[in-house]
Order: structure tokens, then sequence, then C-alpha cells
């Protein structure tokens, strides 16, 4: 290749990979520079597309699981199956140990079942996470079911 711009009409069409006797002019230099100095288009395999968008959909698929575990929660507490909501809301409680409503919602579900114990056991963890105001309500709704 020329050392400088002066001598790029020089290079012969042989150095370039043309046949014929005719020397370059300064914009095919350039262009046939441009073209040899281009960068490849770079893409990303599948396999690391899927692994970049694997925690979107792990966390989609989460939000679904923890809605849908507290749906059949409520419905089995409604429908009178304790033991179902029980062991739901038990599930839920490790995913989010300061969601009020799931303590509620057991105490309720040992409540009905008879487990006065256990259901004044989700009335101390309200107020451990807080929830005074919370755990009074149930006292009192205890209160009038003994």
């Amino acid at each position: 290749m020329p050392d400088s711009l002066d001598k790029m009409g020089e290079m012969s069409n042989e150095e370039n990979g043309q046949k014929g006797s005719k020397p370059l002019t300064l914009k095919e230099h350039q262009a046939l520079i441009k073209e040899q100095t281009k960068k490849p288009e770079f893409r990303l395999p599948f396999f690391v597309k899927l692994l970049l968008a694997a925690p979107v959909v792990l966390a989609l698929g989460f939000f679904v699981l923890y809605f849908s575990l507290n749906n059949s929660a409520k419905a089995a507490l409604d429908q009178g199956r304790e033991d179902v909501a029980i062991k739901h809301y038990k599930t839920l409680l490790k995913i989010n140990p300061k969601e009020s409503e799931f303590y509620w919602n057991l105490a309720i579900a040992y409540f009905k079942k008879g487990q006065r114990v256990q259901a004044l056991r989700q009335v101390k963890a309200l107020e451990e996470i807080g929830e005074n105001e919370l755990a009074e309500e149930l006292e009192r709704y205890f209160g009038r079911w003994k």
C-alpha cells in the first residue's frame, strides 16, 4: 500500500486485485480502503440473546406464580378448604414475609380449622412486622368467635 496520498494513484490494479494497467483514482482508492477496513457486523448468537432475556422471563413467571398462588389461596379459603389455603399462604410468606394480608388470611384459615394457637401466632407475626392495628382487629375478630 502507498505511504502517502501523492502515491495513491501509483498503486496498480494488480496490487488491488484488478486486471489492467489503469491506475486507481483517489476516490476509487478511498472506497477500496473503506471496504477493506469495514468492520464486520456484530450479531449476538441466539443463545446469548436467550440468556439476556432469561431474567425478564423469570421475573414475569415469578409474578404470574405469585399472583396465581395468592388467588388460589383466597379461593381455597372462601371454599372452606383451609388446608390448601394454609399451604399456599405459608409458601407466599416464604416469598414475601412482610405481606400483612398473608398473615391475616393464614390466621383466619387456622382459626376456621380450629387451630387457635397457630392463629394467634399469626397475630403475633403481624405485630412483629409492625401491623399492630391489624393484629388488634384480628384479636377482636377471634374474640367474637370464642
